[in-house]
């Protein structure tokens, strides 16, 4: 009885200790960028019409800086090599008085100039350095009329 009443404390004790240790967020785990608008890496958007942009980042260790550059692709050659020399956004996260934070959210948006034509393309690439390490991920918007 006695071994019974012991196995059963233990048992109780573990099951505090699980139930105690229990992740308590809501967030889903992502991973290291998550474009959450546009709904998919390509979409159609058209001629002066604003694409919402919404991006989540994040790692498990500081994030040093953060950003978004885009290029306007009306060669239609795909052995083109890209360079993404305008900006949408670039976040210093690592700066003085900046307390470090493993998680960056930016919402924003771009709107499709009047000038491009009907498949045209605008290719986004948002990356972001931590530590060491650096992430990538690309999409773009189409142009439709």
């Amino acid at each position: 009885m006695r071994n019974n009443l012991l196995l059963g404390c233990l048992a109780a004790i573990l099951i505090i200790a699980v139930a105690a240790c229990k992740k308590t967020s809501e967030d889903p785990i992502l991973e290291p960028i998550t474009i959450v608008s546009p709904d998919s890496t390509i979409v159609y958007v058209s001629k002066g019409k604003t694409q919402k942009i919404e991006l989540k980042f994040t790692t498990d260790r500081p994030i040093n800086y953060a950003q978004a550059l885009y290029e306007i692709d009306t060669t239609g050659n795909v052995n083109y090599s890209y360079t993404y020399p305008d900006t949408l956004f670039f976040e210093r996260l690592d700066s003085a008085g900046v307390t470090p934070n493993n998680k960056f959210d930016y919402v924003g948006g771009y709107t499709v100039p009047d000038s491009l034509d009907n498949g045209d393309k605008v290719r986004f690439k948002t990356t972001f350095k931590a530590d060491k390490l650096i992430y990538n991920k690309e999409f773009l918007i189409r142009v439709k009329n």
